[in-house]
């Protein structure tokens, strides 16, 4: 939230204090298999520190874990689907910047059209 207030103001906070601190918090949501506690400390630590995205240990069983979370809450509690379907947004997202205008969430551009093959060549005879 620091890092949304001050933006002019990172260097001074100094975050990086805050990292391990961070890391370990994750560590304990993922052995307890605590996903939305896990998702949620993972989409702040992706917008304080975007270019640690790769430590955050996003691996195939933390995704599964935090996508069989949202799904047990899809009949159950609507609120909590849709706090945690926000999170996973902000996690797959390519980028997330912190801007003037609030948070700018990026993400792939996917294609759905097909390519053209060329058309063989006619030769009348």
């Amino acid at each position: 939230y620091l890092k949304i207030l001050f933006p002019n103001r990172i260097v001074e906070l100094d975050l990086d204090s805050a990292w391990r601190g961070m890391r370990d918090e994750l560590e304990i949501y993922r052995q307890n298999k605590e996903w939305r506690a896990f998702a949620d400390r993972v989409m702040y630590i992706k917008i304080l520190f975007p270019d640690r995205v790769s430590e955050f240990g996003l691996n195939d069983s933390a995704w599964q874990g935090m996508k069989d979370k949202l799904e047990s809450y899809r009949q159950i509690n609507w609120r909590a689907f849709a706090d945690l379907a926000m999170r996973l947004k902000i996690l797959a997202a390519d980028e997330v910047k912190v801007t003037d205008q609030g948070l700018e969430i990026i993400m792939r551009k996917e294609s759905f059209k097909q390519e053209k093959k060329s058309r063989p060549e006619r030769k009348n005879f």
